[in-house]
């Protein structure tokens, strides 16, 4: 499509310059039969010369000689300037694959050709999508620039201090040159640095320094997915390996997690000071050990061995004299069926009740209702429910 409207452009100029110069010719003055004026010849000489160079551009361009192409058409639009040439000379720009100079004649073709025709372009919607298009691959040209910061999670600014990016890590393009980098984040000094971006991609990795007007809390949980709260209010989730920048004074934290105890203890900071949390978690309703099933599997089958030698053994021997060998076989049978059963069932039970006692020997200082506290003006610490 964009070959068709070149070619047609191309056409249209060369149809253009001659109709062009005999216009140029013709005047509303009074005609002056026995002079020329020395003006009009120079326009007429200009525009002659304009169409000599515009074809040599249309020559150069079609032998894929871009650059060539675009000097015969800036020296044929100084002579004349006709909009169809900064459509040339944006074609072959972008064919050089320098996209930021397409996108200029572009945007200088639509706005001469309403200049010149007083109207806009007919393909201006196609030439508009065209630096769209154009702009997204001028920026995917450039250099990346990848930046991190320790800790990450600190506000990015890029030569522009209150027009925050991004978060580290954050990468994005940049024109080569140098730039000036502001990083921020909570509880660390402010950081500003200037970097050179070359012709390949960078990474730039800082590391902040922690400012003393804060204290800072590190947490630690055996189990992980735990809700993390800091004076009432979530600040991550377990496993944790950051730090959280709070102020100096005292502070409840607390770790919650559905089916878990809840733990929540009070800490006391110092400016400039870090503390470590740790947290306990077990849970409110954990499933049977081996003890719990293997005691009901040996309590199920002693009561089964107790029913078969009572219902069973004990009758077939009553079929029989006592005295008789299959009597005697059978009540012995039976016997050793009540024995089997008993102990099986002693067993079982012994190991429900390890299974219990465990359970009821298990820390349940931390299973009442999770109520965080909230420091009061006066310093007491009052209970709240949220």
């Amino acid at each position: 499509m964009k070959q068709k409207i070149f070619i047609i452009l191309t056409m249209v100029g060369i149809v253009w310059l001659p109709v062009g110069i005999a216009y140029a010719q013709q005047t509303n003055q009074p005609q002056v039969p026995t002079q020329v004026p020395a003006n009009q010849a120079k326009k007429t000489d200009n525009k002659a010369q304009a169409r000599v160079f515009y074809q040599q551009g249309q020559q150069a361009y079609q032998s894929g000689d871009y650059a060539k192409a675009i000097k015969s058409f800036e020296k044929s639009y100084k002579l004349f300037s006709h909009p169809n040439i900064l459509y040339n000379i944006a074609k072959a720009y972008e064919k050089l694959a320098k996209y930021h100079k397409a996108i200029e004649y572009y945007k200088k073709y639509l706005a001469r050709y309403q200049e010149f025709f007083f109207k806009p372009a007919p393909e201006a919607a196609d030439v508009k999508e065209t630096i769209r298009v154009l702009k997204e691959k001028a920026y995917q040209a450039l250099p990346e620039v990848t930046i991190s910061s320790k800790p990450k999670g600190a506000a990015v600014y890029i030569d522009n201090p209150k027009a925050i990016l991004g978060q580290t890590p954050f990468s994005t393009h940049l024109k080569a040159g140098t730039h000036t980098l502001w990083m921020k984040k909570r509880g660390y000094e402010p950081f500003k640095t200037a970097f050179i971006v070359g012709k390949t991609n960078l990474q730039l990795e800082f590391s902040l320094q922690e400012s003393r007007q804060f204290a800072f809390l590190t947490f630690k949980s055996n189990i992980p997915g735990a809700q993390i709260f800091v004076d009432g209010k979530v600040v991550g989730i377990t496993p944790f390996n950051g730090k959280i920048p709070v102020k100096p004074g005292r502070h409840q934290v607390a770790f919650a997690k559905d089916g878990y105890n809840r733990v929540s203890q009070v800490v006391y900071l110092q400016t400039g000071h870090t503390k470590k949390v740790q947290a306990s978690m077990f849970l409110l309703h954990p499933p049977f050990s081996w003890r719990g099933y293997t005691g009901i599997t040996l309590m199920v089958l002693g009561a089964g061995a107790i029913a078969v030698s009572a219902f069973y053994f004990r009758d077939v021997a009553n079929d029989y004299y006592p005295g008789t060998t299959y009597y005697n076989q059978f009540r012995n049978y039976t016997y050793i069926g009540y024995g089997a059963g008993g102990a099986l069932l002693g067993a079982g039970t012994g190991l429900l009740i390890w299974e219990f006692t465990r359970r009821a020997t298990s820390p349940t200082a931390s299973r009442q209702p999770f109520m965080p506290v909230a420091i009061t003006p006066t310093g007491v610490a009052a209970r709240i429910r949220f």
